[in-house]
């Protein structure tokens, strides 16, 4: 038979020996002998009426023997139907992949690894958009001494003060000189920075949460049912 996405009517459904699980053969009579109806190694899907399904790949050769014509499989993979009226078998496609994803087990193995990502990304965002900010107490210190150093001199050095404030705080401002304060961000040795670390887990929790959703298509491919056991 001419195997395609569309669903196509089988014969009765048996179970034989010599033929490996997840796999179905068919065979049908030609010239008074039976031969294999279906091409090798071709992934399909078995379904009967009641809705229920099996994906299959088909054999050409099996070592049992058929004894007449008809759709023969494991004796497990027969069992895991509950009604085997009207079989029909079609060749597996990208719907059926995608139908997994949508079931309650697909989505529930989709979102904690999307999630992850999404939160991984946000917090890096916000890490990074911190990124120029200088330690406070580092600011604090030298907020000190210029306000020191303002008394001391007239009120026109008040809005050079604040010029260097600005320039602390990473801001651009003229460039002014303060006996004892360096107008320019607080530097901090890179593996001393808590800035340094937060980068570092949110890369983390990045590529942790990347590695889940690369796995998560084995889950859903050929053969395989969302939350089943491997």
């Amino acid at each position: 038979m001419n195997l395609t996405g569309k669903v196509a009517p089988v014969s009765d459904l048996y179970a034989i020996d010599g033929i490996a699980s997840g796999s179905v053969y068919i065979a049908v009579l030609d010239g008074g002998r039976l031969v294999a109806g279906l091409d090798e190694g071709k992934h399909a899907v078995l379904r009967t009426q009641h809705g229920e399904t099996l994906e299959l790949t088909t054999r050409k050769e099996i070592t049992g023997t058929p004894t007449n014509e008809g759709t023969y499989l494991n004796a497990v993979d027969l069992a895991t139907f509950n009604n085997t009226a009207d079989p029909q078998l079609r060749l597996y496609t990208w719907r059926d992949t995608f139908a997994k994803v949508c079931t309650s087990a697909g989505i529930a193995l989709l979102l904690p690894a999307l999630l992850g990502v999404l939160a991984g990304a946000a917090s890096l965002f916000f890490v990074l958009s911190t990124a120029n900010q200088p330690p406070a107490t580092a600011v604090a210190d030298r907020a000190l001494t210029i306000t020191a150093w303002v008394g001391q001199h007239d009120a026109n050095r008040a809005r050079l003060a604040e010029y260097c404030m600005l320039g602390m705080e990473g801001h651009q401002a003229p460039k002014v000189a303060i006996p004892g304060v360096s107008c320019t961000p607080p530097a901090t040795p890179l593996w001393r920075s808590t800035l340094t670390g937060a980068i570092v887990s949110g890369i983390l929790a990045v590529l942790t949460a990347l590695a889940a959703v690369f796995v998560l298509p084995s889950h859903y491919r050929f053969g395989k049912k969302p939350g089943a056991a491997s």
